[in-house]
C-alpha cells in the first residue's frame, strides 16, 4: 500500500535467497524458476519490480535481470557492465522481452536457465520461457564486473520511488509466489520442463 512505511527508501515486501547460503552463481550454469500470480494490473501507469538478480554490492547499480510491470506491460530488462569499476553511466540496458496479453489473475511461469559472466570466454547466455514457451534467447555479457560482489535473487514487489508516483486507482497490491527454485546445473541434466514442474508441484 502507499501508506506503508518505506523500507530502504522504497515501497517493498520482498523475499531473498540468502546471499551466503544460495548466492547467484557466477561463471556457471545455472536455472532459476518460480510462479506468480498477479490481479489485473494492466490500467496502472506506475512500475511494480516483481523478480530481480540483485546485483550484491552497494554501488546502487540496477538488478541484473529482472521481471517488472508497467502500463500493462511485462517485460524482462537485462544489465551489463565490463568496466573495472562498473557505475550507471557505463550499465547497458537490454528489454529481452515484452509482453501486452499476459493473463491476470492465473498463475505465470517463469524458467531461466543462465550464465552470468562479462567475460566472452565463458559463453555468457539468459534464456527464459514463460508459460513453456521460450521468449530470450540471448547470448552475451550479462551482469557487472565485480569479482567481489555476491549477486542474488529476490522476489516480491518493489515499488521504486524517484519519479513513479503511486497510481493510486489501485493502491493495493498484491502478487503470489510459490516453489521459487535455484539450481545448479554443471552437467547440463535439467530442461526447462523439469523446472516448470518442479515450482508448480501440489
Amino acid at each position: 500500500m502507499p501508506t506503508d512505511p518505506l523500507t530502504a527508501g522504497s515501497y517493498r515486501c520482498e523475499t531473498a535467497f540468502n546471499p551466503r547460503v544460495s548466492g547467484l552463481p557466477r561463471g556457471r550454469l545455472f536455472w532459476h524458476a518460480y510462479s506468480l500470480y498477479l490481479p489485473d494490473w494492466r490500467a496502472t501507469t506506475d512500475e511494480q519490480q516483481l523478480s530481480q538478480w540483485h546485483a550484491g554490492d552497494t554501488s546502487g547499480l540496477q538488478p541484473i535481470y529482472a521481471l517488472l510491470s508497467r502500463d500493462g506491460q511485462m517485460r524482462l530488462v537485462m544489465r551489463t557492465s565490463s568496466s573495472p569499476n562498473p557505475t550507471p553511466s557505463t550499465v547497458s540496458t537490454q528489454v529481452l522481452w515484452t509482453s501486452n496479453s499476459w493473463t491476470p489473475n492465473q498463475w505465470i511461469t517463469v524458467v531461466t536457465q543462465a550464465l552470468v559472466s562479462t567475460d566472452p570466454a565463458a559463453s555468457p547466455f539468459i534464456r527464459t520461457w514463460v508459460n513453456g514457451n521460450l521468449v530470450v534467447n540471448y547470448k552475451g555479457p550479462v551482469g557487472y564486473n565485480q569479482p567481489t560482489a555476491q549477486p542474488y535473487v529476490k522476489h516480491g514487489i518493489y515499488h521504486w520511488t524517484n519519479l513513479n508516483a503511486w497510481d493510486l486507482r489501485l493502491a493495493q497490491r498484491d502478487v503470489l509466489f510459490r516453489r521459487a527454485a535455484l539450481v545448479l546445473d554443471p552437467n547440463r541434466s535439467y530442461t526447462a520442463a523439469d523446472l516448470g514442474l518442479f515450482v508448480n508441484a501440489p
